[in-house]
């Protein structure tokens, strides 16, 4: 879910308009919300011209469409730690920085109270920025990144 996706930092407001274009010409029952309409009218404006911010809309669509949302459920869990997996096999392979993983790593150990599936990801994302050697910093985050994949 986008709006999960959203939560943890992994997308951003653009890739949320791009997300509700792709909606609104499916069949999905959310295709004729309003929201998802005013989001994928969005999509040939320059993001710096928006009357409207795109999480609002999406938040709307989410208490519309999905009023038992929880972030704390199992379900949101399950696709957060995807999420994770996701992230972490972008940056082994170079698509991600390390700061982009680690904003999605805050928001994990912030919504899901620092789970056990974190691994020592949180403890290297607070501690990036203290390494006075970087190569021995990346060697370990590395290797955490790569337990986290056998792991998630």
């Amino acid at each position: 879910m986008v709006y999960v996706e959203f939560l943890l930092g992994a997308v951003s407001r653009i890739q949320i308009v791009e997300w509700a274009s792709r909606i609104l010409t499916s069949i999905d029952p959310i295709a004729n919300s309003p929201e998802i309409i005013s989001l994928a009218e969005l999509k040939g404006i320059n993001s710096d011209e928006w009357k409207i911010q795109p999480e609002n809309l999406l938040k709307q669509v989410v208490q519309r469409h999905y009023a038992d949302f929880n972030v704390g459920s199992l379900e949101t869990e399950i696709y957060a730690r995807s999420c994770l997996r996701k992230k972490c096999a972008d940056y082994l392979v170079g698509v991600l920085q390390h700061s982009e993983l680690f904003c999605v790593v805050e928001n994990i150990h912030r919504l899901f109270d620092n789970p056990i599936w974190l691994g020592k990801l949180h403890i290297l994302a607070c501690k990036g920025c203290y390494y006075t050697n970087q190569d021995h910093f990346s060697c370990e985050l590395i290797n955490e990144v790569k337990q986290r994949l056998l792991e998630l």
